[in-house]
This record gives structure tokens, C-alpha cells and sequence, in this order.
């Protein structure tokens, strides 16, 4: 995981992100600086219990689209490729490839479960997956049985 991120500030000067509370505000941030490459979070819990905000902060944050709740404790950050690019010599694939295979990009970078582009097929078009493959193969030879 990166030591460092990046926030796109045309996304966090909006009115619907300046209306949410503080700790709202202080979760995304930390979340953000908790995800691993391609925005998956799991530690959201602990960042609860370890900062001045609550559960409910949290539910916001899902609520207004900001965060997509993919298991009990697994979440990703909407908006994670607006804020960042990882160079592909810097980058690490995420643990949660199963959880990749269920979101889709939108023509503004943001994710849904839903609608536009696989972000497992995009990454692998970009060639992040090789560097995936290397480090752990026989997970994309699980996913290319179950396809």
C-alpha cells in the first residue's frame, strides 16, 4: 500500500460534501488514506473506534454515495480513481479480486456495482493484473474457471 494519496479537491469543494458533518468529512478522509490500490477498505471499524466519529458517520458516507458497502467489514471509496492514479510500477493489487469483479467504472472514474466497465477486465486492459498474476496466480486462475 501507497505511504501517500491524493484527494481531488473538485470533488471535496462540492456543496453535498461541504454539508456533511465534520466527522463525516474525517472519516472519508481516513478512509481514503486506509485503502489499498484500487480503493478497498477494510478497517473502517477500527477507524470508528479510533477517531471522533460514530457508526452513523459511516452510513452517511454509503448513503450519499461516497462509499459502497461490499461485506460487513469490506468497503470501497466511489470515487477512488478521480483522486488517484497509481503509476503501474508503484502499484499493488488488492486482496479483494472477487469484490473487483463486482464493480464496474463509469465514464467519470467512479465505481458502481451496476453499470459501465469491469474494473477487473479495465485492469487487467492496463496491465495491472499481470503484476497480480505474478505475486498471486492461483487466484486468477480461480476467476478464469469461474468465467
Amino acid at each position: 500500500m501507497a505511504r501517500s494519496r491524493m484527494i481531488n479537491k473538485a470533488l471535496i469543494s462540492k456543496d453535498c460534501f461541504l454539508q456533511l458533518s465534520c466527522a463525516t468529512q474525517l472519516l472519508y478522509f481516513h478512509l481514503c488514506l486506509n485503502a489499498d490500490d484500487d480503493g478497498f477498505v477494510d478497517n473502517a471499524i477500527t477507524l470508528i473506534k479510533q477517531l471522533p466519529v460514530t457508526a452513523a458517520d459511516l452510513k452517511t458516507l454509503i448513503e450519499k454515495g461516497y462509499v459502497i458497502l461490499l461485506e460487513d467489514y469490506l468497503y470501497v471509496i466511489t470515487h477512488w480513481r478521480m483522486h488517484n492514479r497509481i503509476d503501474k510500477n508503484h502499484y499493488t493489487g488488492t486482496a479483494y479480486i472477487d469484490y473487483m469483479k463486482k464493480l464496474f467504472l463509469d465514464d467519470n472514474n467512479v465505481y458502481s456495482l451496476s453499470k459501465g466497465t469491469n474494473l477487473f477486465d479495465f485492469q487487467r486492459k492496463r496491465g495491472f493484473i499481470k503484476e497480480l498474476e505474478a505475486s498471486k496466480p492461483e487466484l486468477i486462475e480461480d476467476e478464469v474457471k469461474k468465467n
